[in-house]
């Protein structure tokens, strides 16, 4: 679990509880990395996490979702991501409780519409 940096890039994660995990941590750049078959989720925001960039991401297979962005993590740009396979319902491709800005994302399944490109 990586919980608070400034960049993270191009970092293969799999197999532990998540991928990458901040908490708490503003300002974070996560671009270019593949978060696959983690036990929980593949990128997740808790706590608030705000302000921060997840661009062009792959996230596929996870137990639960593929990326989570809890309500107090807000203010968020996740922007061309793939995101596929990941957990069942109640669980998402990409999961947003807070007020986040999303585009161009491909994924099968998210929690509000326009999410998923």
């Amino acid at each position: 679990m990586i919980q608070i940096a400034t960049s993270l890039k191009t970092i293969p994660l799999m197999n532990v509880n998540e991928g990458i995990n901040l908490d708490n941590s503003n300002k974070n750049t996560i671009t270019g990395n593949t978060a696959n078959n983690n036990t929980t989720d593949g990128i997740l925001l808790t706590n608030n996490s705000s302000s921060n960039k997840i661009i062009g991401n792959t996230i596929n297979g996870n137990g639960e979702d593929g990326i989570f962005l809890n309500a107090v993590s807000n203010e968020n740009d996740v922007f061309v991501n793939r995101a596929f396979g990941n957990g069942v319902l109640p669980f998402f491709d990409i999961e947003n409780l807070g007020t986040n800005n999303f585009k161009g994302n491909k994924c099968d399944t998210s929690n509000q519409p326009n999410i998923c490109n």
